[in-house]
This record gives structure tokens, sequence and C-alpha cells, in this order.
């Protein structure tokens, strides 16, 4: 690192606290997400499907505009893989997020 700028508070902050630990899927409990810090695991049953560094905007990598938004990058992915997520709904025992590009409402709960 040869310079760093400070930029002010994360106006993301809230979102990523909120988020942090695991979660199931309403509609398939076998599918889970663990988020720690700005890492999420995604998990199928017990098999670790993916690790990705979560990146909070209000745009997709694309340039879409979303709002409050999260995209992941995979791990030693390609970076033009990158999914993104539209923050529909998050409280302390429910998420919602829309898959942008599919359109679909993805919900989760605490196990």
């Amino acid at each position: 690192i040869s310079d760093i700028e400070l930029t002010g508070p994360d106006a993301y902050a809230g979102y990523r606290d909120a988020m942090q630990g695991s979660w199931v899927s309403a509609d398939d409990p076998q599918s889970g997400l663990q988020i720690i810090g700005s890492e999420q695991t995604d998990t199928y049953g017990a098999e670790v499907m993916r690790t990705s560094v979560m990146t909070f905007s209000d745009t997709c990598p694309d340039g879409t505009e979303v709002g409050p938004a999260y995209s992941t990058q995979e791990m030693g992915g390609d970076p033009a893989d990158a999914l993104c997520f539209a923050l529909v709904n998050i409280t302390p025992d429910r998420m919602e997020l829309s898959y942008v590009g599919r359109g679909n409402t993805l919900t989760y709960v605490r196990p």
C-alpha cells in the first residue's frame, strides 16, 4: 500500500452488520449463507459451494443502479462472474434479496 485516503463513515455499515451470521433459505432448507465481515460462504447441505467477497454499493458491477445492493466476487473466480443482489429488506430474523438480472427475490431466515 502506497497511499490511503479516508472517505468518511461507511454508508453501508448498518446493512453489513444486520447481515452477519448464519442464514437458511426460506424456500430450500439445504441452501444457506454464512456472512462474516465482508465474506459470504454459500453452502448446500454440509457442502461449501463458494466463498466470496461482498462489496456494497448503489450500483452493480455492470453499472445497473439498484439502490442499496451488494455484489459477490468468488475468491479465485473470474471477475466477470460477479453476482449482484438488491437489498429488499433486512430484519434481525429475515433477509430478502433481489437477484439483479433474474429479478427473483431470495428470502433467508435465521436457523
